[in-house]
Formats: C-alpha cells, sequence, structure tokens
C-alpha cells in the first residue's frame, strides 16, 4: 500500500548514513557558523584531504525526505501521449531544506 515505503527500516539506515557524515572532522580552526559541508577525510593512512560533503548531504537528505513522506503532489497538466495538443505543467522548485520545513 501507499504506507509500505514510508516503513522508518527504509530510511533508518539513510539517516544513520547522514550522521555518520555530518560527525565527520573539521578541518583545524573550523567554528560553528563555517561552512557546515566542509569535512576533512583521511585519504590514506598518510594524508587527510579536505571535502565538502554538500551533495552527498543533499542526496541523502532527499531520500529521507521522500521515503518519510514529507512531500506535496502538485498537479499539473501534460501533453497527452499521441496527441498534438500540449496542456502546460507548472513546475516549481525548492530546496532540500524547503521540503523539510
Amino acid at each position: 500500500g501507499l504506507e509500505d515505503f514510508r516503513d522508518e527500516t527504509l530510511s533508518q539506515p539513510l539517516t544513520n548514513a547522514l550522521a555518520s557524515l555530518e560527525s565527520a572532522p573539521r578541518p583545524p580552526g573550523w567554528n560553528l557558523g563555517d561552512d557546515a559541508d566542509l569535512h576533512v577525510l583521511d585519504a590514506d593512512s598518510t594524508m587527510r584531504t579536505r571535502m565538502l560533503l554538500q551533495y552527498e548531504k543533499n542526496e541523502l537528505k532527499r531520500d529521507i525526505v521522500f521515503l518519510k513522506g514529507c512531500f506535496e503532489q502538485r498537479e499539473g497538466r501534460l501533453q497527452m501521449p499521441g496527441s498534438g495538443a500540449s496542456e502546460d505543467l507548472l513546475v516549481e522548485t525548492m530546496t532540500v531544506q524547503e521540503a523539510m520545513a
């Protein structure tokens, strides 16, 4: 049914992965209010590198929002297959943070 995809067993691993990314170490001198996506990761046993993890975090947040059903369906109009007539589709964009609010 509709509620099957909202099962926490699907979203919990993603939530855990997001928490793991968010807890990755910060570079020396980083302060609260600095870029929240800047982290330091081990490249190998002798080198650490600064990484921006914005893409990875946003992908996880987007998937969590979807699995928890925290989104709205938007009605629109599409071109009917095989028809010469087209209908406008209103496209609204929002950030992952807006969808989570």
